[in-house]
């Protein structure tokens, strides 16, 4: 019973969250955005956005007028961040992504589908890759909707030597959203 109020029993202590010197120095591999990664845009069927140096007619005679009429909406990641921890020889890391997205002059309301990626390398080898369709759901297409990515099973044999590069961000390639079969 509480010495304040006897007929409030006492909670029992908080678990234990001590935190050995180890855990707070252990290599924690930072999380970086790859250049061009960091912007995803939608357009309407036939109404893609061609490349600055496209649009000039005498260096390009073929190209087409911007159509940013056509932009359904733009993505951009705004703040990446990891978590670590090293269990039975292995590093698990969760791997968060922030951003937002912008609807354009053809945007409407509804789900989106982000094509996220988390790619680990160790000494530039590909030793984890994962492509998430993330939806983003868009209430009102006056204002940004904001996201919060989130994955909790970023794992690979932990690293001996600081080596790792972990790299997140759109991946609107060709195979985006199919399964690469290995």
């Amino acid at each position: 019973m509480s010495k304040l109020d006897p007929g409030v029993k006492d909670a029992p202590p908080p678990p234990s969250t001590k935190i050995s010197e180890k855990d707070l120095l252990a290599y924690c591999p930072t999380v970086t955005l790859r250049e061009g990664t960091a912007f995803y845009s939608q357009y309407a069927k036939g109404a893609k956005k061609t490349k600055k140096d496209e649009d000039d007619p005498l260096a390009n005679p073929n190209a087409q007028p911007d159509n940013s009429a056509g932009l359904i909406y733009q993505a951009s990641i705004t703040d990446v961040t990891r978590s670590c921890n090293y269990q039975g020889g292995m590093l698990t890391m969760t791997v968060a992504v922030a951003g937002k997205v912008v609807p354009g002059p053809m945007g409407k309301t509804g789900a989106v589908t982000l094509p996220i990626r988390i790619a680990v390398l160790r000494d530039g080898d590909v030793i984890y890759s994962n492509l998430a369709k993330y939806p983003v759901q868009v209430s009102d297409t006056s204002e940004a909707a904001q996201f919060l990515y989130s994955n909790a099973n970023v794992t690979f044999d932990a690293p001996a030597k600081r080596n790792i590069q972990i790299f997140a961000g759109f991946d609107g390639g060709a195979e985006a959203g199919k399964s690469k079969k290995k």
